[in-house]
């Protein structure tokens, strides 16, 4: 019984949306907990078996493109705003992501100095300055997937132990844009 009720409240609020989302009047409906159906009504509004105009919006670029490409779009449009480079956090990630492709494409290599950044084109080269020792390294952004706040870059192993993140794990770091992607 708890379930039909469920069932049914279920179906009349699915299809109170729906009339919503599409501009229509809602018409009253009255579901019976009884196995018979209910004679149903006319409705006395026609309906065109097509969209109207005035329902449909033209697609807008963003909904005909992949995923990747709309990343890479905010990317470099978040770029070309981009006066200051954050200083924030850095990890470093290695072996067990070895060999692995990389949201750009290429396999990861985690003896080659590399980064991920979540606001830097792919191929921007970056001097990441690690703040607690002040040891630098040149990195490549060829990957994304920062979620935690406050990082700002997670550099391969190779980078880290240049300047000395392998036994921290983590620290603060500081972010210099030597050169965007071409």
């Amino acid at each position: 019984m708890i379930l039909e009720t469920l069932r049914s409240t279920l179906i009349v609020g699915t299809v109170l949306v729906n009339a919503v989302q599409l501009g229509h009047p809602v018409e009253p409906v009255t579901v019976s907990n009884t196995s018979e159906t209910a004679p149903t009504a006319p409705l006395n509004r026609e309906v065109s078996p097509t969209p109207t105009t005035s329902l449909m919006t033209p697609p807008s670029p963003v909904t005909t493109r992949t995923p990747g490409l709309l990343t890479m779009k905010r990317v470099e449009a978040s770029f070309a705003k981009l006066k200051h480079v954050p200083s924030g956090l850095a990890t470093w990630y290695g072996l067990v992501l070895d060999s692995h492709r990389t949201a750009s494409g290429e396999r990861f290599d985690c003896r080659k100095l590399t980064a991920a950044s979540n606001t830097l084109p792919f191929g921007t080269r970056v001097k990441v300055t690690n703040l607690k020792n002040g040891l630098s390294v040149i990195v490549r952004i060829n990957d994304r997937g920062l979620l935690d706040p406050g990082h700002v870059i997670d550099v391969s192993s190779a980078a880290a132990e240049k300047i000395g993140l392998l036994r921290m794990g983590i620290a603060p770091v500081h972010l210099d844009v030597l050169a965007k992607a071409s």
